[in-house]
């Protein structure tokens, strides 16, 4: 083995072991935060949250911003709202309220125009059906 071959053994053995690292403290509820006005759940900093927190979360965040898209600045009902990562999760964004916003449908598909409704899925490329 050479000296590169032997470097990059060293970098994939530190990249597993901060893996693990992570791992641990995410089981161990380090990686998570507590908002004050729901003190009895901890959330998670990073990645996709569980459903069932995703809801509480979103919810705060609606409540929080009255209801209204901060994009276009009119009200949107919950059902219709979209709650928003301002750093995407894939740019090591969090879940922190303060990273999330509350969008409309609309204004939420403008900024990732990739997000498309399962009928808009079901019918892409039926022509005029």
């Amino acid at each position: 083995m050479d000296k590169r071959q032997k470097a990059l053994a060293k970098v994939a053995e530190i990249l597993i072991e901060l893996g693990r690292d992570l791992q641990e403290l995410r089981a161990k509820n380090m990686a998570t935060f507590i908002i004050d006005e729901i003190p009895d759940i901890r959330f998670p900093w990073y990645g996709r949250p569980p459903v069932d927190l995703w809801i509480k979360l979103k919810q705060f965040v609606y409540e929080r911003d009255k209801g209204i898209c901060q994009r276009c600045q009119l009200q949107t009902e919950y059902t219709d709202s979209h709650c928003h990562h301002v750093l995407e999760l894939s740019e090591h964004g969090t879940n922190h309220p303060s990273n999330l916003k509350t969008l409309c449908r609309k204004c939420h598909k403008i900024r990732h125009p990739f997000m498309r409704s399962a009928r808009e899925k079901l019918w892409q490329g039926c022509g005029d059906v």
